[in-house]
């Protein structure tokens, strides 16, 4: 009987490059059987996601009983110009949300644009103006 060659592929992150940034790459060969141990595993490199929401996951997510819309009490509420806003995002109302990277900030009402609020956030040193419905906003206090 003749012995049978035995081949598993391995993958290995490697990380840098001539700019010293780092980039993950796959390097991947393959094995004869005496070179397979027990300890020998495959590594399977995952595609990042860049999605809108993404790395989102606790951020974006309710309680068990908070979930569902909040109460109408929040769109009631009349923004003026000037007035000093909080940005909290509801998650389970998708229209009108800003981006993650505002979520907990404050911003000052320059007006209103149809059902949404034109917000200025601060962002570095850089002044940011955001359309944001009013279920992801309510005012501050401080």
């Amino acid at each position: 009987m003749m012995p049978v060659r035995l081949y598993v592929a391995v993958a290995k992150c490697l990380f840098g490059d001539s700019r010293g940034h780092a980039r993950p790459r796959a390097y991947v060969r393959l094995l004869k059987a005496s070179e397979v141990s027990t300890t020998t595993f495959v590594v399977i490199m995952v595609k990042k996601s860049h999605g809108f929401r993404a790395r989102t996951r606790s951020l974006m997510s309710k309680r068990v009983r908070q979930r569902g819309l909040g109460s109408t009490n929040k769109v009631l509420i009349d923004y003026k110009e000037g007035q000093r806003v909080d940005i909290v995002i509801d998650p389970g109302f998708h229209k009108g949300m800003p981006h993650r990277r505002y979520h907990g900030r404050t911003g000052v009402v320059k007006g209103l644009r149809g059902r949404g609020v034109i917000v200025d956030v601060g962002l570095g040193k850089a002044i940011k103006t955001l359309i944001v419905r009013p279920e992801h906003l309510r005012p501050s206090r401080g």
